[in-house]
């Protein structure tokens, strides 16, 4: 069976109507007052709003308890406090999960994904001007300062840890991995300055 995790009770329903079948609860984060949901067993955190992202992960924690079920959580743009505690939360406990990215599209990614990464901060630096659309060398050496060959090997380091990858004609995408990296921006403490992001340490990915 499975429980299904979300903050945004549109996306919720969707996903409990056209992929997620078999669930055993939802665990809401938010109000759900007025709003019919497909699935029967609905636990409510009601003051989420009012959480920080520790807290909001204490109570699911303690909605999670001793159950065996498997877990999905959604990931939406609309509550990145959720977000950023749902990656905290599951890359601290041992549970079988997915996480279900709504962005422009669907994207499912593995919960094994995680392990924790320690990077430096200009490899940091690369990586969020990557993931705003900077690609080439030359362009990351004029905004960031660093220089060629150390952006040339921190973008090999990045591939190699599958956060972005080349395509045929040059250029490099975010990887769905890279995409929990992005929707985690809080998390990791990233601060956004002109358009691009900014910090250091550590990633949970």
């Amino acid at each position: 069976m499975v429980t299904i995790i979300a903050s945004d009770l549109v996306y919720l329903n969707y996903e409990l109507e056209n992929y997620t079948k078999n669930v055993n609860k939802a665990i809401i984060c938010g109000d759900v007052k007025g709003t019919r949901l497909k699935v029967d067993n609905v636990q409510v955190i009601d003051n989420c709003s009012s959480l920080s992202f520790e807290g909001i992960a204490e109570k699911v924690a303690e909605k999670i308890s001793n159950s065996k079920d498997s877990y999905v959580v959604l990931i939406t743009a609309n509550s990145i406090r959720f977000n950023i505690a749902m990656l905290y939360l599951f890359s601290t406990i041992n549970r079988k999960v997915r996480f279900v990215i709504y962005d422009k599209e669907r994207i499912e990614v593995d919960g094994e994904i995680f392990k924790k990464v320690e990077i430096d901060h200009k490899t940091f630096v690369v990586l969020m001007e990557m993931m705003n659309g900077h690609y080439k060398i030359e362009e990351i050496e004029r905004i960031t300062g660093i220089s060629k060959a150390t952006v040339s090997r921190i973008r090999r380091k990045l591939e190699e840890m599958g956060l972005v990858k080349k395509v045929d004609s040059g250029n490099y995408y975010v990887t769905e991995r890279g995409k929990i990296v992005v929707f985690g921006t809080g998390f990791f403490r990233n601060v956004k300055k002109k358009g691009r992001y900014y910090d250091d340490q550590i990633l949970y990915m």
